[in-house]
């Protein structure tokens, strides 16, 4: 979802929470990220234990229910298995959770657990030797900070933004940045509507001529906006797994 959308389901389910009426929301990681809700109980797919003390950070968040009415349980699927980059980090929990059992969010399970995420990773914490090469500079106190910037990457994924037409606002914005010459303060009032893809993903769109550029002549591909409002679900957001898809009543004559 954009983030528009997102803060629009968020306001709803609080509501819901705070009247007592029966909310169930089901979610991507986003919602660990210090997103402020306070559910009874809180059900996490295997991930890394750092993911699931973020996750358990959802329920009684407020303190105001007993423990014993408070519950994050990890489940397994047999119809879901973490992708690969994840699965380590699962397994390296479920060791974790042999021996620390009745305190998996214990400092001293935390610690273990990264203690195996680091062994097991070895040397693919550093795969481009960013930590060597400051090592081998630094007694000659010539850093190359040019070059570590360039290597250096929080996050590898690369990701592309589409902007959502998703309300009256956006659709005026984008009328506006058609014919813009300083797009700098259009960007910042798009930045609630853009959604955030892999690369893979927006090939997958580009592809069925789901997202088009605005004014490239101008901008480059500096924004892309999604065309077809098919693939934007108000339950669940952008979708790009079948890109060519359409509503069965659009393509009766």
């Amino acid at each position: 979802m954009c983030a528009k959308h997102r803060s629009q389901i968020l306001e709803k389910v609080r509501e819901d929470l705070l009247q007592g009426k029966p909310c169930r929301l089901v979610s991507t990681s986003l919602i660990e990220a210090g997103v402020d809700v306070d559910f009874p109980c809180v059900l996490r797919a295997e991930a890394g234990l750092d993911s699931i003390a973020q996750a358990a950070g959802r329920c009684n968040r407020e303190g105001k229910r007993e423990r014993k009415d408070s519950k994050v349980l990890i489940f397994q699927s047999p119809d879901w298995r973490a992708p690969p980059e994840l699965e380590q980090l699962a397994g390296n929990m479920r060791e974790v959770m042999r021996n620390h059992n009745r305190s998996l969010l214990s400092p001293g399970a935390l610690t273990s657990y990264f203690n195996a995420v680091y062994w097991s990773k070895g040397d693919e914490l550093d795969k481009k030797k960013i930590l060597e090469t400051h090592n081998n500079h630094c007694r000659q106190l010539s850093f190359p900070f040019q070059n570590i910037a360039r290597d250096f990457r929080m996050i590898e994924t690369m990701l592309k933004p589409v902007i959502i037409e998703f309300d009256d606002k956006a659709e005026r914005l984008l009328r506006d940045l058609e014919f813009a010459e300083n797009a700098s303060s259009i960007a910042r009032q798009l930045q609630v509507y853009l959604v955030q893809m892999p690369e893979h993903g927006f090939k997958e769109l580009l592809k069925a001529g789901a997202i088009k550029p605005i004014k490239p002549e101008k901008f480059g591909d500096q924004f892309w906006r999604l065309t077809d409002l098919d693939l934007y679900d108000e339950g669940a957001g952008l979708s790009w797994d079948n890109p060519v898809f359409m509503e069965a009543e659009k393509t009766i004559i």
